[in-house]
């Protein structure tokens, strides 16, 4: 009797070995999950801030281009002008 519940503790203790290791792995995998998901939440908020730092500085491209091209439009109409002014003049001494 002592010896069958001896081995019925040695069967329980098995058991319990067993379980023990499945939950190790089951807890090991579930750590590396974890690893994985928070470098790709780091990686998803580095290229989010890389992002945030293109949008302004594409802001701020996309006002100097506004600028140039106000200058370039003046600067277009400030020749025609003197183009046209040259002609008049030109006119003038042919005539």
């Amino acid at each position: 009797m002592v010896q069958s519940k001896i081995e019925q503790i040695d069967q329980q203790l098995a058991g319990l070995r067993e379980t023990l290791e499945k939950n190790r792995a089951e807890l090991a995998l579930q750590h590396q999950e974890k690893e994985e998901m928070l470098q790709e939440q780091w990686r998803g908020r580095k290229r989010l801030t890389a992002l945030e730092r293109v949008s302004k500085e594409y802001d701020a491209l996309q006002d100097e281009n506004r600028k140039y091209a106000a200058e370039r439009k003046q600067l277009r109409e400030r020749l025609a002008k003197l183009l046209t002014l040259t002609k008049s003049l030109r006119n003038a001494y042919k005539a």
